[in-house]
């Protein structure tokens, strides 16, 4: 079995507990900015992860595919259309449930939760209201070309022995878990009943 099915199989219950949680349900289904803005600061706290240890774990021409600083400065963009911009409180409070990437095996694998995630971002920036901040889930559309390369590279780092298949699958393991911890302790900040048509009802 492929490290890619490998890693798909041991994460399966955890990934669907994440795309069934109900924050993610409170802004895709009620229209709720409050929990629309801690699904944006949340992936803002990820994509430093990914950032600062690119250099480290991924090479020049992978780079040229998978690189994160576009992302990243793509969800600031988002996030400063909020009158709190990227909340700083909100990473103080939550960088400690963030999952501690050791090597380069985990780090591909923390990259499977974050691929995966962008998949269905250009459907998912379809769901929301239009004059919400959305730069950063239309870029879910260039992951349609990025997975496939990720997948590929994957299953090349595995035959050339540059990664472990059980350290690839903690690394993923922990992205998820750390995820729906941090969605798990903001529930209570995002009113399931509030419904807002506008950000600037809610902010």
């Amino acid at each position: 079995m492929s490290v890619l099915s490998q890693v798909r199989a041991a994460t399966r219950d955890i990934h669907q507990s994440l795309d069934d949680h109900p924050l993610l349900v409170r802004f895709m289904s009620q229209g709720n900015v409050t929990a629309y803005q801690t699904f944006l600061q949340t992936f803002s706290l990820y994509l430093r992860i990914a950032v600062a240890k690119q250099l480290d774990y991924i090479t020049t021409d992978d780079r040229k595919v998978i690189n994160y600083e576009p992302w990243s400065a793509a969800l600031q963009s988002d996030l400063e259309t909020f009158e709190a911009g990227d909340n700083f409180a909100f990473a103080d409070r939550y960088s400690k449930h963030l999952p501690d990437i050791e090597n380069v095996s985990q780090y591909w694998g923390f990259l499977y939760v974050m691929e995966g995630s962008t998949l269905g971002g250009r459907q998912l920036a379809a769901m929301i209201p239009s004059d919400w901040p959305s730069e950063f889930l239309r870029r879910g559309a260039e992951a349609k070309l990025r997975w496939p390369y990720f997948c590929r590279r994957l299953g090349e780092l595995e035959v050339a022995g540059a990664i472990e298949a059980a350290e690839v699958q903690l690394g993923a393991d922990k992205a998820f878990r750390s995820m729906v911890k941090i969605f798990d302790k903001t529930l209570d900040k995002t009113p399931p009943a509030a419904t807002f048509v506008s950000l600037s009802s809610e902010i």
